[in-house]
């Protein structure tokens, strides 16, 4: 379609920072677009198939949609690094890093510490909150990442100290990830073991706590239900 994305998180950093892909997985895939393309971009993968998870409980301007594709997959089409950050511009599409098999680009190492830093900081308790922490880890020890680059791109969103406080949260806590045996041979996604049909039931209890008032919460859970009843009874993240 033409259209100018990076892939972020947990596809990015799996292939590209961890030593074996498997070492770092995820439950759905994030994508960055540019802001005055962000609303074709989710046009063409509506017309591709996906299903508005929160049509009718968006802002007016939304900052990212969130879609499940025809195969089950949590698809999240971003025009914001953060939600609160500038729109995609130059800053974030300069210098990209591309990913195995042709499928598409990664930001740079820099900006994949920027990100992997502000997820730390608003992960709720759990598996987010451990896989942000390996994320920083992995990357902020990366020969191929400029640690001073890294701090002077986060001036850009005002984040250079909480980027300080992650990198030393990760030097300090003794962070160590398993070794793990090579992956069986497949495509990005598979190697990635991005499951189809996430579990979504405990980190709708962990948001609802951070939640105040009565109608934020169940503005919340509307909006978790449209993800299909399914998904908040699943008993396990997905089929293994």
């Amino acid at each position: 379609a033409g259209i100018e994305a990076r892939v972020l998180k947990g596809l990015a950093t799996s292939e590209l920072d961890y030593a074996e892909p498997s070492q770092r997985r995820t439950s759905d895939v994030d994508l960055l677009v540019r802001t005055d393309e962000f609303d074709r971009a989710c046009e063409v993968v509506e017309k591709g198939g996906a299903t508005d998870l929160k049509q009718g409980h968006r802002p007016i301007q939304p900052v990212e949609r969130t879609f499940r594709t025809a195969d089950g997959i949590e698809l999240d089409i971003h025009r914001r690094l953060f939600r609160f950050g500038p729109d995609g511009g130059d800053d974030l599409f300069g210098g990209p890093e591309p990913l195995p098999d042709g499928v598409g680009v990664a930001l740079p190492a820099e900006l994949r510490l920027v990100h992997a830093s502000a997820h730390l900081l608003v992960s709720p308790p759990g598996l987010r909150l451990c896989s942000s922490l390996f994320d920083v880890a992995v990357l902020s020890s990366s020969p191929k990442l400029d640690r001073a680059e890294a701090l002077e791109r986060s001036d850009v969103f005002g984040m250079r100290d909480i980027v300080r406080f992650a990198i030393w949260l990760a030097d300090n806590v003794g962070v160590e990830i398993e070794e793990l045996p090579p992956t069986v041979e497949g495509s990005l996604v598979n190697r990635a073991h991005l499951r189809p049909n996430r579990r979504v039931d405990l980190e709708t209890i962990a948001v609802l706590a951070d939640l105040e008032g009565v109608r934020d919460r169940l503005g919340h859970l509307v909006v978790q239900a449209r993800r299909g009843p399914q998904d908040l009874v699943r008993r396990r993240v997905g089929q293994r």
